[in-house]
């Protein structure tokens, strides 16, 4: 990329060179993945479990696991089994998590669908689901007290004109409890149910009246999590009879809280876009590692790593031999979806047969269907380091399965990763944050724009949370302070939000803010951000507690002046150009920043260029439609005494709207871990 020609100063402008350069630079980041990778999950062998021998079926798709209540130590799991010729959604429980048993205090099955799965009854044969109610997930509503639970479940109906028929069309269900899942809504009747329980994720294809050809046809075998007050549901969508399904697994959520049905959008072309109900959807994964279909998607969060998981089915029919194998994929925003290339979780690969043996038309059989990833004490959908995943282990259609476990655990390589440096969003150019990074904090210092356009930043010091992940927190501050051409006494600081900002690698990550300033009240958003390229070589970073700063030949690094606390320099240092964006204060006290893109000078230890202020769309509501060519100033430049001391050096011209200036100021790197530092190479 060359930014000498695709960027002005200010941060670099969209242009269709930029784009393909930068199209490129992502798929290769993409590919590598060096954080994801530095992550991986194996499994132990098959684990034979004891539980009740007329529960032919369990489990016929994801297991939900409560933790032991204050007093007890039984674990309780809701479950798609039988008790049985009965069929539904069933509670069993475990002290150990080998023994399973009925759990007490629930009938069996708890919920059911009004006819039996090989029937058919003209009452109910438009009931959305008349044959098979089982649940993939039940959760607790964040937005209601305790104990009211939330049943997100694949619901079929095999009846098209009154002829039963396998397979045929299936939707999402949902229904609720307000007694901890001891009793739940009876059917209701009708291709959307009722007040109650109805669906709430259907294919785009409506349900045909009759279907002479049947193949599977609908939005299936759902698992769900809870994120703040949204709820995002994995799913499948085969299209049917006649139509070529990708294979890929899909997401959609919806936001609780609301005193009606809730109310889901998918994920459609980048963003949660289309209706529940009848839209359309896209896979949310990245093209890679699985080479074959996906399914049984189950969405989890590791607490320690602050990383959401995605974990699945991948199976290979056409591979000789057959096989499938269970994946994973980590993303840092349900918002975003920025999921990694899935990787395949060891020991996990095993033969894979479609139909099942002994059988010439129907089902699959393979060692790990519906993999229900927990750890023991921990909250629905999260986890730890260490558990157990419990799975279906033979054919999904037949009476020789088997109910067993496997002991998981997740392994991440120890090696730090330093973030230091300038990022940004390459489809919103013209803003950026960047970042000091020094031992478990960020200093993060955020360029963008206020209500009315004007140049603005923010800043953060963040923590690692939780430790040793890959999340930093902490509270955004705004600055108002002295003018940047006489600089007299300190900026004030007034506090606006909280930010965060997770790291998927070394390259891509995303800043989350809900800020309250600048024109907008409460803006609550998350934004994709990589690392911002100038051409050249991107430096390597290390924390150190007995750095030679001094010793430094690259000065990637947020800079100042001890005695004017209140403004700084970020210098981002690739080959022989330096970024410079310097945020300070205008005329006015209010924020103010300016930026140059400085080429190495014949005397080596000179960097210098010409100086710009920029103005642009709000941040809350950004725009490359909106942007402003960027405004001379004047020059800027840097010399440095050494790897710790440098002269910052301007002069502004009184053109472009700030006054006429020109001072030099001495400045040192900006230790917030002191004595430690970061040093760039």
């Amino acid at each position: 990329m060359d930014a000498t020609s695709d960027s002005i100063a200010g941060f670099p402008r969209v242009t269709p060179r930029l784009i393909r350069a930068l199209a490129l630079l992502i798929a290769l980041i993409g590919a590598t993945r060096s954080w994801a990778q530095a992550v991986s999950i194996s499994v132990g062998p098959d684990q034979s479990l004891n539980y009740p021998a007329n529960m032919s079926i369990l489990p016929d798709e994801h297991m939900t696991f409560f933790p032991p209540a204050a007093g007890s130590n039984a674990y309780t799991a809701f479950t798609a089994a039988n008790v049985g010729s009965l069929k539904g959604t069933v509670v069993v429980q475990t002290t150990d998590l080998t023994t399973f048993t009925l759990a007490s205090g629930y009938t069996s099955p708890v919920m059911s669908p009004p006819v039996s799965f090989t029937s058919c009854n003209p009452v109910y044969d438009t009931e959305f689901d008349e044959n098979y109610s089982d649940p993939g997930s039940v959760l607790q509503d964040p937005t209601r007290p305790p104990g009211n639970l939330m049943m997100f479940y694949e619901a079929e109906n095999h009846c098209p004109g009154g002829v039963w028929q396998q397979p045929f069309y299936a939707t999402i269900g949902f229904a609720r409890s307000s007694d901890n899942g001891v009793t739940w809504p009876k059917p209701e009747n009708g291709p959307l149910g009722g007040a109650n329980r109805y669906p709430v994720l259907k294919l785009a294809t409506p349900e045909p009246a009759s279907e002479p050809a049947p193949s599977p046809m609908g939005n299936a075998i759902p698992a769900a999590y809870v994120d703040g007050n949204y709820v995002y549901v994995t799913y499948v969508a085969p299209p049917g009879p006649g139509a070529t399904g990708d294979g890929k697994l899909r997401v959609a959520r919806a936001q609780l809280g609301g005193a009606g049905q809730i109310v889901f959008s998918k994920w459609h072309n980048g963003s949660f876009s289309q209706p529940g109900i009848g839209g359309l959807d896209n896979g949310v994964l990245p093209s890679g590692g699985c080479v074959g279909a996906q399914g049984m998607g189950s969405i989890s969060h590791i607490d320690s790593l602050g990383l959401y998981l995605l974990t699945f089915v991948c199976r290979t029919g056409t591979a000789v031999p057959p096989h499938g194998a269970w994946y994973f994929s980590l993303a840092t925003s349900l918002d975003l979806q920025d999921w990694t290339v899935p990787q395949m979780i060891a020991n996990s690969q095993f033969p894979f047969f479609a139909p099942c043996p002994g059988s010439t038309a129907d089902g699959a059989s393979f060692d790990g269907w519906y993999p229900s990833f927990m750890s023991p004490n921990s909250a629905p959908g999260h986890l730890g380091l260490t558990g157990s995943v419990f799975f279906l282990n033979g054919c999904d259609v037949s009476s020789d399965r088997k109910f067993m476990s496997r002991t998981f655990s997740i392994t991440i390589n120890p090696a730090p990763v330093n973030y230091q440096g300038l990022w940004w969003n390459a489809a919103e150019s013209g803003w950026g944050v960047n970042f000091a990074h020094q031992g478990d904090r960020i200093f993060a210092t955020w360029y963008t724009y206020d209500a009315s356009g004007n140049p603005w930043w923010l800043s953060m010091l963040a923590d690692r949370n939780p430790p040793g992940g890959n999340r930093y927190t902490g509270d955004i501050y705004v600055d108002v302070g002295p003018p940047f051409n006489s600089y007299l006494g300190t900026g004030v600081a007034t506090k606006v939000g909280t930010g965060s900002v997770a790291f998927l690698d070394a390259d891509t990550g995303s800043l989350s803010y809900n800020v309250t300033a600048g024109g907008a009240s409460g803006v609550q958003q998350t934004k994709a951000i990589t690392r911002y390229s100038l051409g050249g070589p991107q430096p390597a970073c290390t924390y150190s507690a007995t750095p030679n700063l001094a010793g430094a030949t690259n000065y990637q690094d947020l800079w100042w002046v001890s005695t004017e606390s209140g403004w700084g320099v970020n210098f981002a240092h690739q080959g022989t150009q330096v970024f410079a964006t310097w945020y300070t204060y205008g005329s006015d006290n209010a924020p103010l920043w300016l930026s140059a893109l400085m080429q190495q000078q014949a005397t080596t230890n000179v960097y210098s260029g010409q100086l710009y202020r920029t103005s642009g769309p709000r941040f809350d509501s950004y725009r490359t439609t909106d942007e402003a060519p960027a405004q001379p100033e004047g020059t800027a430049s840097v010399k440095f005494a050494d790897g710790n001391h440098a002269t910052f050096s301007y002069n502004t011209n009184g053109v472009g709207g700030l006054p006429a200036a020109s001072q030099s100021k001495s400045i040192m790197r900006f230790l917030f871990a002191a004595p430690a530092g970061t040093m760039c190479q």
